[in-house]
């Protein structure tokens, strides 16, 4: 559902640019955008991946 969302208005790439530039961080600071908790978290590189591929692909 979110990647639908995203793909619908058009902000995949943001998505995985934020997880990029984050550090893959356990999250973000949703008015910032600070990366918060664990850095190098491995689901939010798992998912970076798969909407990396996702946007490519379609």
């Amino acid at each position: 559902m979110i990647e639908r969302g995203l793909r619908q208005y058009r902000l995949l790439a943001d998505a995985v640019a934020g997880a990029v530039d984050s550090g893959f961080a356990e999250y973000v600071d949703p008015f910032t955008g600070e990366a918060r908790g664990t850095r190098g978290f491995a689901w939010t590189a798992a998912l970076a991946l798969d909407l990396a591929v996702t946007a490519v692909t379609t």
